[in-house]
């Protein structure tokens, strides 16, 4: 097999290509030179007020992974290449753009302080770190099941529960034209999670992906080309029901494709998933877009010069600070957190059904918002996790947080003898946790307590049925 048909997580894996002597990170180091030459550049600038303090740290992500690559025992699974590109999103692209573009704080009445600004920058770095040195905790995972393919039941199965989950949510939907016109949403509201029928709409959806990814394990050498792409779009659909959610859908696809660079028969190539990550990005930007009209007309019941989506001044770089946890935005949420009571324990049990109910009212979004908003109503401002952590108690938690986010991503990350099924496993959890680099912790919870059940089905399936 040539190098450019390796499974991603199998880059740098001595165990793979057979590298054990030291290497001289001559790429990094460079990567490192230029980003600081760049901050030192962005630092004469006349937007630098509001970027300075995070200019200090452009150059961390390159010196970290120059460090790591100059080991012999140096492995680069997919949880350390998540770290480092969110280490390189926060300490290096936000912080420069920063400097050369204006600072997006809608919904904030001022500018964050020097003293937040400062704290916040010192905080992406620490977790940054933290991240890492969880991460290296470790030693590099072993594959946790043979490679053996799966029995076809078990995808028969998963795909009867998907099927019979999907039908139920388009059900208490209204139907699919109801759906798709909004007046489920506007009108009857979405199902919650009430009952063990609420409860079975939100779950079980998920679980005809893991059922195609079984099928797909079971029979390799049919999904290849074409077929393997419309097996992708076919199990795809059910996550679109999910009240137009981006992350929903955005996730489970780029699980799936890159899942497929671990498929014994042409495994997709690394010029393909680049092509597909610049697809899919863009039709993240387009669907944003619309979501967003969608939701602010109610569906078309209110014309577009109601809202504020014709601002001229919005643009890309002001979606990106919302959803990337920019330092501006970040400081400005950290203002407002210490000075509420800690709210990380109300975020971790706010998602648990029933139970959370109690805790939900002072989970972090929803006091931000409250915050920001008063008893409005609105929830659509993200609180960065890291920002939540440090403000329930300073410095302890997001490193604690964050070295439990490196142990988990190293624990569960797919190896280079990961299934098709396996990998998409391992990289969905992988994607969802890491991203609590930028998300809040409600949101990376929700997804824990709702969208695994499928994972750990499979597990039990392998470990009692299939032994």
């Amino acid at each position: 097999m040539s190098g450019s048909a390796l499974p991603l997580h199998a880059v740098g894996d001595p165990a793979v290509d057979g590298v054990t002597k030291r290497r001289v990170p001559v790429v990094p180091l460079g990567l490192a030179l230029v980003s600081a030459a760049v901050s030192l550049y962005a630092a004469t600038l006349p937007n630098v007020v509001g970027a300075f303090p995070s200019l200090l740290f452009v150059a961390l992500p390159f010196v970290a992974h120059a460090i790591a690559v100059s080991s012999r025992r140096f492995h680069g699974g997919p949880g350390y290449w998540l770290i480092l590109a969110f280490g390189v999103v926060n300490l290096t692209i936000n912080p420069v753009l920063g400097a050369v573009l204006s600072m997006n704080l809608k919904g904030f009445d001022s500018v964050p302080t020097a003293s937040a600004m400062t704290t916040t920058s010192v905080l992406q770095a620490v977790v940054f770190t933290a991240g890492l040195v969880g991460y290296y905790s470790l030693s590099a995972p072993s594959p946790r099941l043979s490679r053996s393919r799966p029995r076809l039941a078990l995808g028969v199965v998963l795909l009867g529960l998907g099927f019979v989950g999907s039908w139920l949510r388009i059900d208490s939907l209204g139907g699919v034209s109801a759906y798709l016109s909004g007046q489920s949403v506007f009108d009857g509201g979405e199902p919650g999670d009430a009952g063990w029928l609420g409860l079975a709409t939100t779950v079980l959806p998920c679980f005809w992906v893991a059922g195609w990814m079984v099928v797909w394990d079971c029979r390799p050498a049919l999904f290849v080309g074409l077929r393997r792409w419309l097996l992708i779009l076919v199990a795809i659909l059910p996550m679109f029901l999910y009240s137009f959610n981006r992350a929903a859908v955005v996730v489970t696809l780029a699980s799936m494709v890159l899942a497929a660079t671990a498929a014994p028969e042409k495994p997709i190539r690394r010029v393909t998933i680049m092509c597909a990550g610049a697809l899919l990005a863009i039709g993240t930007w387009i669907w944003g877009e619309w979501r967003n009209g969608f939701w602010a007309t109610a569906g078309g019941r209110r014309i577009i010069m109601q809202t504020d989506l014709i601002a001229p001044d919005r643009s890309v770089w002001d979606v990106w600070q919302v959803y990337t946890a920019s330092l501006p935005r970040a400081a400005s949420a950290l203002e407002i957190m210490v000075t509420r009571d800690a709210t990380l324990l109300n975020s971790f049990l706010g998602a648990i059904p029933g139970l959370g109910r109690s805790w939900r009212p002072g989970s972090g979004p929803l006091v931000y918002n409250e915050a920001l908003y008063g008893s409005g109503g609105a929830v659509d401002q993200i609180l960065p996790a890291f920002v939540e952590a440090h403000a329930s108690l300073p410095w302890v938690a997001p490193i604690l947080l964050f070295l439990v986010v490196g142990v988990l991503l190293r624990r569960f990350e797919p190896t280079p003898l990961s299934s098709v099924a396996q990998s998409y496993f391992g990289w969905y959890f992988c994607i969802w946790i890491s991203a609590i680099y930028v998300f809040s912790v409600s949101v990376v919870m929700q997804i824990v307590v709702f969208f695994l059940w499928p994972a750990l089905f499979y597990w039990a399936w392998r470990r009692v049925v299939d032994r």
